[in-house]
């Protein structure tokens, strides 16, 4: 495996992880802003913590079936994994804007001075 899709694995790991936090953050309100139908759902049948533990699972079967297609030099395993990087990308741009409530340090005005 190589350093690429080690990079690849900890970035989803990372952006899956701040979603899982933030989803523990607001558990008590979740049900009502979840944007998601599925995870409404899932959290009306399980609660908060039933959807963080098929989160868990979900991000676990990403990394083991994109570990398997690297493994055996499956054809499209990079169109997959551009694929899984990309939908990273968008959750993580969704809370781009929340994190930056939370840092004390302002990026923004040092960017555009």
């Amino acid at each position: 495996m190589g350093w690429k899709l080690r990079f690849a694995l900890l970035f989803i790991i990372l952006v899956s992880s701040l979603d899982v936090w933030f989803c523990l953050e607001d558990a008590e309100f979740l049900q009502e802003f979840e944007l998601n139908p599925l995870a409404r759902w899932v959290i009306e049948l399980y609660g908060v913590h039933g959807l963080v533990a098929i989160k868990h699972g979900g991000v676990a079967t990403v990394v083991a079936s994109l570990c398997h297609l690297e493994d055996r030099r499956y054809r499209f395993r990079r169109v997959v994994l551009w694929v899984i990087l990309a939908i990273q990308a968008l959750v993580l741009g969704c809370y781009v804007v929340r994190c930056s409530i939370y840092c004390p340090f302002d990026f923004w005005r040092l960017a555009n001075p």
